[in-house]
Order: structure tokens, then C-alpha cells, then sequence
């Protein structure tokens, strides 16, 4: 009905009472993902939401968050968080049976937002916190092969950035704040 009706289905025998869902990705009506803020929750469903299942990822600690998490096919998706300030990057080529950590380029860094425009081309907005500069860095990092590599997207300094997004496949547009003009930028 376009949005004029909600329905709960999820959490109805309080089964993930106390997560902190943070992101979701549908691949179609069917198949979707929810991840959480907190203990390291990934659940699916491929009933459009009516049931869910639990994904355990063994490979990372307890103190993961995840941020964002993406599917460009039934078969590849990217799960985006933070282990601490340390970032994480898990990718699947099996539906999310199997995730494999990906090498980011920065050491800490919290991701704000993701997109994918294939399986092989995307972006992830983030910021670390620079000490010696007492100041909030903020970073666009693209993979063209598939999150194998990550590399420094060049991005305006000094405005906070809070989404990208793609405008065609040659174009990315971001979304920030310039606190300093308290202005919009896109």
C-alpha cells in the first residue's frame, strides 16, 4: 500500500529483543538481510520477512558492530563495521554461508555509508579521528575488483559526509554538511 500500512514481523517472541538493528539489503521481494549494532547479529530471510535465520560469522570478535551490509546478487554480499575503531570489511560469494575479511586501507575508520554498483565496482564513506590535528577525518575508500583491494577515493576536506550514492556509472554524488558555511553539499 505504498508505506500507509506497517506491520512488526520480526521480534514477535522477542527473540532479538535486545539487538540494535542497524542496516538492511533486499536482494528482491523474497531475500533480505538484517545486521545489528550489537552482538554481532546477522539474520536472513527468504520469505519476504515472515521467518528469519540466524548467521553465525566466526571469523570476527564479540565487540563487532556492523554499519552497513549490501548485496549486489543472491551470491555476493559486503558486510561493513567496526571491531572497536578497527574497521571490518567481510565479503560473501555463497549467500552468506561463508565471509572473508577484505583489507581496508585505514587502520580505524567507522563506515557511514555503502553502495554498490556491481560486484566488482563500489564505495564506502567513513571517518577516523585525527589526534594530531584534533579533528574528524572524513574518507571515501572504491574497490573495482570486487573489495580485493580498497583505495582513497579524493574527496573535499573539512565537510562532513554523510552519504554516497551512484548518479550513473561514471558519477558518484555525496551528500555532507559544511558546518563551517552551515550549508548542505551535494
Amino acid at each position: 500500500d505504498g508505506g500507509n500500512t506497517w506491520n512488526q514481523i520480526l521480534n514477535e517472541n522477542n527473540q532479538y529483543l535486545f539487538s540494535e538493528f542497524s542496516t538492511c539489503s533486499f536482494i528482491n521481494d523474497n531475500i533480505g538481510w538484517v545486521a545489528a549494532n550489537n552482538y554481532k547479529i546477522l539474520i536472513k530471510t527468504t520469505d519476504g520477512g515472515q521467518s528469519w535465520y540466524l548467521y553465525n560469522i566466526n571469523e570476527i570478535s564479540s565487540n563487532t558492530s556492523f554499519n552497513n551490509i549490501t548485496f549486489t546478487s543472491n551470491n555476493i554480499g559486503y558486510l561493513f563495521g567496526t571491531d572497536g575503531s578497527y574497521p571490518i570489511i567481510l565479503k560473501t560469494i555463497d549467500g552468506g554461508n561463508t565471509w572473508s575479511a577484505q583489507t581496508c586501507p585505514y587502520e580505524e575508520l567507522s563506515f557511514y555509508d555503502v553502495i554498490f554498483i556491481n560486484d566488482n565496482i563500489g564505495y564506502a564513506l567513513g571517518s577516523y579521528y585525527d589526534y594530531n590535528e584534533n579533528n574528524t577525518i572524513y574518507v571515501l575508500i572504491k574497490t573495482i575488483d570486487g573489495g580485493l583491494n580498497w583505495i582513497d577515493g579524493q574527496i573535499p576536506p573539512n565537510i562532513q559526509w554523510n552519504g554516497v550514492a551512484f548518479k550513473d556509472l561514471l558519477n558518484v554524488v555525496l551528500v555532507g554538511e559544511d558546518s563551517n558555511k552551515l550549508t548542505s553539499i551535494m
